[in-house]
């Protein structure tokens, strides 16, 4: 059984972006021959040091991301945490403030019925008053 070749690039390290052939890789197949052959000459050594320099700057910039990231999440979930806290506060604070609104509406529409009561009171009283008065005038008179 034959072997079919496939052409690669290089992604990393010394070799980035050299050609070179490779039997593609099957999972299933466990007796694979491990073929390789770089197709491009050799990177000049000066080049495949900067390249590797590369490769370090850009790891350190991926570790500093990743720190980025976790430091934003953490950051958010912070954030998310005071906001559920502030909001907690915000609904006992409007929970007091109804009940004072209600107790003192409540309170408010008592003392207006109690005065419509003695205004009632008043007026009957004074009626009584001008009866009386109006009685005695008519028995003097009599």
């Amino acid at each position: 059984m034959g072997c079919a070749l496939a052409g690669k690039f290089a992604g990393r390290g010394r070799t980035q972006g050299a050609v070179f052939l490779v039997v593609p890789l099957r999972l299933e197949d466990e007796d694979q021959c491990h073929f390789v052959q770089w197709c491009d000459e050799e990177w000049p050594e000066r080049a495949q040091r900067y390249l590797v320099e590369l490769w370090k700057v850009i790891a350190c910039f991926q570790r500093m991301e990743e720190e980025a990231r976790r430091e934003m999440r953490l950051a958010v979930q912070q954030k998310e945490e005071e906001l559920r806290r502030n909001a907690e506060e915000v609904r006992r604070e409007k929970t007091i403030a109804q009940n004072a609104c209600l107790f003192y509406e409540t309170r408010a529409n008592s003392e207006a019925d109690e005065k419509k009561r003695a205004w009632l009171v008043a007026a009957i009283l004074g009626g009584m008053l001008v009866a009386m008065v109006f009685g005695l005038m008519v028995k003097n008179k009599a």
